[in-house]
């Protein structure tokens, strides 16, 4: 780190040091990430082998796994328990049981960035079945101010053993470096969680009244906890979660989803009406 900061000429605090480390991290993990096992995509009816071969070029272009497009005859396996799909293209209803993989419409192949979030999401949810992912969505009750807010989520998850006891006050610290607060009505307070889980934890909070933050609104709180030991299956999921937290950003309909989320159902209904 001193070579570092001599070629830099500055001082790095600790916890952007902590960042740096998991970041270099996360480069060598994609390097040595090549022989990642594809992911499996099923296709279900009249799609001919120009269609497919579309469909192949287009999920390549949203994430880099390698993809094995599956086409599923046998309409009674989509009941079978455990399917190793991702997600399902299909032109017609489908029954998938007790399944919660994606069906996605052989149309969406042609609105790319519709199909980014949706995949996107469908990998969100596999996280979370894998245990590599904590996610809570939840309302709000604003506090007197945006800080006292975020420190009563995280008070609130340290209490329940998501967040270390350090997690408070390295916040604060990284506050100090530069706000968390984007466009759209988003903020992303995030660092490093000190705890021996190896899960990366993510609570969104929606705010049933906007906070004022620097002359912006902020509706959604995304409060994100990262490991620090990223392993490469760790490293993936937060690019995701990364991915997944800026579509809100740029989709209005995602947001809005997200806005008037019902906690009695499914994340799937994020992606209602793209």
């Amino acid at each position: 780190m001193n070579t570092l900061e001599q070629g830099l000429g500055a001082i790095i605090p600790t916890t952007e040091a902590t960042y740096l480390t998991v970041y270099f991290q996360l480069a060598l993990d994609a390097v040595q990430d090549q022989q990642h096992v594809a992911q499996q995509v099923g296709i279900v009816g009249n799609i001919g082998l120009g269609a497919q071969h579309f469909l192949k070029k287009q999920l390549a272009e949203v994430f880099a796994d390698q993809i094995k497009v599956v086409a599923i005859t046998d309409k009674a396996q989509l009941k079978q328990p455990d399917l190793p799909f991702l997600l399902i293209f299909s032109d017609q209803p489908l029954d998938l049981g007790d399944n919660r993989i994606p069906v996605i419409r052989i149309d969406d192949l042609f609105r790319t960035e519709e199909l980014t979030t949706k995949i996107t999401l469908s990998l969100v949810h596999k996280a979370i079945m894998a245990q590599a992912c904590h996610l809570q969505i939840t309302y709000l009750t604003p506090q007197a101010d945006y800080q006292a807010t975020v420190d009563q989520m995280i008070e609130q998850a340290t209490l329940k053993g998501e967040l270390a006891p350090s997690f408070k006050q390295m916040w604060h610290q990284r506050e100090l470096q530069g706000s968390s607060v984007f466009e759209n009505g988003i903020a992303l307070p995030h660092t490093i969680n000190e705890i021996a889980k190896p899960v990366i934890f993510l609570q969104i909070g929606i705010l049933q009244k906007p906070l004022l933050v620097n002359k912006r609104k902020v509706h959604l709180i995304f409060l994100l906890g990262i490991p620090q030991q990223l392993n490469q299956q760790l490293n993936r999921v937060l690019d995701t979660l990364y991915d997944f937290i800026f579509s809100v950003v740029r989709q209005e309909n995602v947001l809005q989803n997200l806005l008037h989320y019902r906690l009695d159902q499914p994340i799937e209904q994020l992606t209602e009406g793209i």
